[in-house]
């Protein structure tokens, strides 16, 4: 029988997907009336090269993790929790500018050592590091250590989303491309190489914020997703959506079209999962439905060479070329 944590986490995932996506907005591109884009305000660009070696690196890295999980986990739990808390800081600190009076906000308190503080950093800093102290005391020990768990999981892909600029198609589709060649070969083929599957030993463990996982509501155990299966797919999202800003489409469309493939690839990812009960690299469904989702849009639209070189033109769009 099929559990809802699932569906949770099906949720879970095109939510977060979709609200980073808006997150990484530029300021300029935030506003009721869309301007301008600005290239340079906008995060750390990742160029081809990045992008093409990304895999190389990231299969580097899940090796090591597999041979030396033990040792290297422990120095993982205090990068973790580092960027965990800036990343928490990173997500609440909008939501704090717009509670406090901003009078509030503008004051700076003199400290010893540290000279002239802004109150914000003064108020978001100790629910930064409270917020980790308790997640810290709490993993392994509290039933409920999961929420925790994913609400810093949370915030990280947040942070990532927002912190790296995909800037044209060509780079999204070899970053894409790319990663889900890793995902097959780690989920499928490494077990012919290494004699287990080191994508699922090294994901179950190793007990950071780096999966969200909600527990099965009948039954022992967890359903998971891992950040990379949301990060990825939403730097291309991110992309899109800066790409209809830029624009000004009003309707969001590439980003539109690129989350229902999100929505298909991540459906029919967790059906195969369902139907034959095993793990499955979820980039194998998410790269192709988003991709050709994309691509089909432009095609139809004759913007194919546009989005390949993240030309935005800042065109203006017809109530005729809205549509799916």
């Amino acid at each position: 029988m099929v559990d809802v944590s699932l569906l949770v986490i099906y949720v879970v995932a095109n939510f977060t997907v979709a609200y980073a996506s808006f997150r990484g907005l530029p300021a300029s591109l935030t506003g009721g009336q869309y301007t301008d884009l600005d290239e340079e305000d906008d995060g750390q660009k990742m160029t081809l090269g990045m992008a093409l070696t990304f895999t190389v690196s990231a299969s580097l890295g899940l090796v090591f993790l597999f041979y030396f999980i033990a040792t290297l986990s422990k120095v993982m739990l205090v990068g973790i929790s580092i960027v965990g808390c800036l990343a928490f800081i990173f997500l609440i600190e909008p939501y704090l500018e717009k509670m406090l009076p901003e009078t509030l906000l503008r004051s700076e308190i003199n400290l010893p050592v540290l000279g002239a503080v802004n109150v914000l950093t003064l108020i978001e800093m100790p629910i930064g590091v409270g917020t980790i102290i308790i997640w810290l005391m709490t993993r392994g020990t509290w039933d409920y250590a999961w929420v925790m768990n994913d609400i810093i999981a949370f915030s990280i892909c947040v942070l990532m989303i927002s912190s790296v600029r995909i800037p044209d198609m060509k780079v999204a589709t070899a970053l894409l491309c790319g990663i889900l060649c890793y995902d097959v070969f780690w989920v499928y083929l490494s077990s012919f190489f290494f004699g287990k599957n080191v994508m699922v030993t090294v994901a179950s463990g190793i007990d950071l914020p780096i999966k969200i996982v909600i527990p099965y509501f009948k039954g022992v155990g967890f359903s998971m997703i891992g950040l990379g299966d949301m990060v990825l797919p939403g730097l291309f999202t991110a992309f899109l959506l800066r790409f209809d800003r830029g624009r000004n489409d009003v309707n969001d469309m590439y980003f539109t079209t690129c989350m229902v493939g999100y929505a298909l690839g991540l459906a029919m990812c967790l059906l195969v999962l369902i139907t034959f009960k095993a793990a499955q690299p979820a980039m194998l469904y998410l790269s192709p439905c988003t991709l050709l989702c994309v691509f089909g849009q432009a095609y139809r639209r004759n913007e194919v060479g546009m989005l390949w070189r993240g030309d935005y033109q800042y065109q203006a769009i017809s109530s005729d070329d809205l549509s799916l």
